[in-house]
C-alpha cells in the first residue's frame, strides 16, 4: 500500500512538472508571438536554374549570397572577370545530374510555405529570448551535397538537398557513401532544427583560449539547450539526432557516462585527436559500451547548461552565449548525476 503510495505520488508530481513547464512554454509562445519579426527567404536554388542563361544578371541581383555560394559553397575561386569562372558555373547548373537534384528538391520543397512557418516561428522565439541578435536572411540552394546549412554574417543558406529523406538513394551511392547515422538526420523534418542549430553556433561566442573538452561540451549543449527555447515543441531525439533508445541510454547512464569523463581525466584535455568523437557526429563513442551513441560529450554538455540555467535564473540566454569559460558554467550548474 505505501509503496504504491509513492508511486502514485511520484506519478502526480511528474504530471505537475510537465503540466507547468507546458503552461510556461505557451505563455512564453504567446508573447513571442507578439514581436514582429520579417523573415526574408530566398529560394536562390530556383532564381539560379530558372536563369542559368543569365548568371551574371543574378550575381547583380544577390550579390553577396551569390559570391558566397560560388566561392564557399561551390569552391569556385577563379575572379568573376574570368571566363574560367563563369564556365565552371555553367558547367555546374548545366550538368545533367545536377539538374536532376534540382528537379527532385523542386518535388519536396516547391510548397516552402510550412518550413517557412516553422523558420518564422522558431526566429520569434529567437527574437525573443535575443533580443538585440539580427534575423539573417535564408538562402535556401542546392550544393551537391555540400552543406547541409552555413551561416555567414546577415545570411543564413540551407542546402535542400540535404534534406530529401532516408530513401534517397544517392545518400548510399559509392560517390557519397553517407553513413547511416548520418543518413536518418536527412529528411525533411530535420531541415530546420539543422538550420537552427548552425545558427546558435555561429552567434555563440567562443574564444581560443577556452578549447578543453569541458568548453566544448559547454558550447554544443549551448546550442541544445537554444533548440530547446527556439523550438519547444521538437522532440529531444531530433534536436542531437539520436534514436529514442539512444536518448534513453544516455539518461540511465547519466551518472556513468559522467565517471567516464572524470576517470579518464578528459574534461580538460584540449588535443582534439583525444578529445573529438565526444562532441562530434559519430555512430558510436570509442571507449564506452557499444550501446553509447557517438557525440555523447554534446549529450553531457546538454545537461550541466540545462541544469546550469535552472540553478540561475536570472542568467540570460544571451548572458550564457557570451560566457566561453565552460568550467565557470559546470562549477555554477552544481552538475552531478546520481547514481542508478
Amino acid at each position: 500500500m505505501i509503496k504504491n503510495l509513492k508511486y502514485y505520488l511520484f506519478f502526480l508530481l511528474v504530471v505537475l512538472s510537465v503540466g507547468c513547464s507546458c503552461n510556461h512554454t505557451n505563455e512564453i509562445k504567446k508573447k513571442a508571438e507578439k514581436i514582429p519579426v520579417e523573415l526574408k527567404i530566398v529560394r536562390f536554388e530556383q532564381a539560379l536554374f530558372e536563369n542559368k542563361q543569365n548568371l551574371p544578371l543574378l550575381a547583380k541581383q544577390y550579390p553577396q549570397f551569390f559570391n558566397f555560394y560560388c566561392e564557399r559553397i561551390l569552391s569556385i575561386k577563379s575572379k568573376k572577370d574570368t571566363a574560367s569562372y563563369w564556365n565552371a558555373l555553367a558547367g555546374f547548373v548545366g550538368n545533367h545530374d545536377i539538374q536532376g537534384l534540382y528537379d527532385t528538391t523542386q518535388k519536396y520543397y516547391r510548397n516552402f510555405e510550412p518550413y517557412q512557418k516553422a523558420l518564422h516561428d522558431a526566429f520569434q522565439l529567437h527574437k525573443y529570448y535575443l533580443p538585440h541578435e539580427n534575423i539573417p536572411t535564408i538562402y535556401t540552394y542546392i550544393s551537391e551535397f555540400g552543406y547541409g546549412a552555413i551561416p555567414s554574417d546577415s545570411m543564413l543558406g540551407i542546402g535542400l538537398d540535404l534534406f530529401l529523406g532516408e530513401q534517397y538513394p544517392y545518400y548510399r551511392s559509392p560517390q557519397i557513401d553517407f553513413p547511416n547515422f548520418l543518413i536518418q538526420r536527412c529528411t525533411p523534418q530535420n531541415m530546420v532544427p539543422s538550420a537552427m542549430k548552425v545558427w546558435a553556433n555561429y552567434i555563440i561566442k567562443a574564444d581560443n583560449q577556452h578549447r578543453r573538452l569541458i568548453d566544448r561540451m559547454v558550447e554544443q549543449g549551448k546550442i541544445l539547450y537554444y533548440l530547446d527555447k527556439v523550438m519547444p515543441d521538437l522532440n529531444d531525439t531530433a534536436k542531437i539526432g539520436y534514436t529514442a533508445l539512444q536518448l534513453q541510454w544516455c539518461e540511465w547512464n547519466s551518472y556513468k557516462i559522467w565517471e567516464f569523463f572524470i576517470k579518464h581525466d578528459l574534461l580538460y584535455k584540449s588535443d582534439m585527436m583525444e578529445i573529438g568523437d565526444f562532441v562530434n557526429d559519430s555512430p558510436v563513442t570509442p571507449g564506452m559500451p557499444p550501446d553509447a551513441p557517438g557525440n555523447i560529450g554534446s549529450w553531457t554538455g546538454w545537461q550541466i547548461v540545462k541544469k546550469y540555467m535552472n540553478e540561475n535564473p536570472k542568467v540570460s540566454m544571451e548572458a550564457l552565449f557570451n560566457e566561453p569559460d565552460g568550467q565557470k558554467i559546470l562549477t555554477e550548474s552544481h552538475y552531478k548525476p546520481k547514481k542508478k
